[in-house]
């Protein structure tokens, strides 16, 4: 009993609640107040939008703009969905971003309604940016200095017992490189995967679709352009492995 009320079909495609509609010449669908709708959206907006999203896809046969963007297709940024999650999330970390050192509670509520995954203990260090948040998986006892920036249109995981020095830049976001393509304003997504007991230094970027191992440690300025192997000192622009630990 997902939906209350007022579910309209108008097209070619067969209604599963009512067969009646199958020969109408196209099809929307008018979501209204939903018991499960309600309740996620005093929660999170994300987990509201893929229900929808779902249905979506069901009726239509096409993805949202937000499930291409989250499985490394091209997708139109400037779609109201994603647009609106983006001010939620600028207003979460602007609000972060305005508390002082005596505010953890409020901190850590704030990271709460921000992020994907919120372990007991960890600690981001104001200014912090992202796009969306809820696209940032968080192990244990993870540490960002101050100015860390993660743009996050998929998934940024990390792994436990993680340092990141003051202005660490993760980027799962890109272009197409064809310019064609690229004046289309169509963008791309590619995950960022970091391990366990990393140690990332100041300044550094790690680019789209990059794997940083286990106990590895990325020197300051570096760019980490490709993966990165485990228990390892890699740094430079591009980041190469410089000796094993």
């Amino acid at each position: 009993r997902f939906f209350t009320s007022n579910l309209r079909f108008f097209g070619s495609h067969r209604s599963p609640l009512n067969d009646e509609t199958a020969d109408l010449p196209f099809m929307t669908v008018f979501v209204h107040r939903t018991i499960f709708a309600r309740r996620l959206s005093k929660r999170r907006a994300p987990g509201l939008t893929f229900c929808i999203g779902s249905w979506f896809r069901f009726y239509t046969g096409r993805m949202t703009e937000k499930e291409l963007m989250l499985s490394g297709q091209l997708y139109d940024g400037s779609d109201p969905e994603l647009v609106k999650l983006r001010l939620r999330a600028r207003q979460v970390t602007r609000a972060y971003n305005s508390t002082n050192e005596d505010q953890r509670d409020i901190r850590r509520t704030l990271l709460n309604r921000l992020l994907g995954q919120m372990p007991p203990k960890i600690e981001i260090e104001p200014p912090f940016r992202c796009d969306y948040g809820w696209n940032i998986i968080l192990g244990q006892n993870f540490y960002a200095n101050f100015g860390v920036v993660m743009l996050d249109v998929c998934e940024i995981r990390i792994g436990e017992n993680v340092l990141l020095g003051p202005n660490v830049q993760i980027y799962t976001a890109h272009h197409p490189i064809s310019p064609e393509e690229r004046l289309t304003g169509r963008e791309l997504g590619s995950p960022v995967t970091i391990g366990n007991n990393v140690w990332i230094g100041g300044g550094a970027i790690v680019l789209p679709g990059v794997s940083i191992g286990d106990n590895s440690i990325i020197g300051a300025g570096s760019v980490v352009t490709k993966n990165v192997p485990a228990n390892v000192v890699a740094a430079g622009n591009p980041c190469r492995v410089l000796r094993s630990i």
